[in-house]
């Protein structure tokens, strides 16, 4: 097993950074099906809800 070769300076910034619209996107459904899932999961889906509150 290899390890793999560590990236250059050249070769991170090839690639441009794509800003994301995040109310572009109705995150609602997967953070409700997340809260079925593992306890990670779960958790998150509680801190989606205390930050939606806190934003009310």
């Amino acid at each position: 097993m290899n390890a793999p070769a560590p990236n250059t300076k050249a070769e991170l910034l090839a690639k441009s950074v794509e800003l994301v619209d995040i109310t572009a996107y109705d995150a609602r459904p997967v953070i409700d099906a997340m809260r079925k899932m593992s306890f990670t999961s779960r958790d998150t889906a509680r801190a989606a809800d205390i930050l939606n509150m806190a934003l009310e």
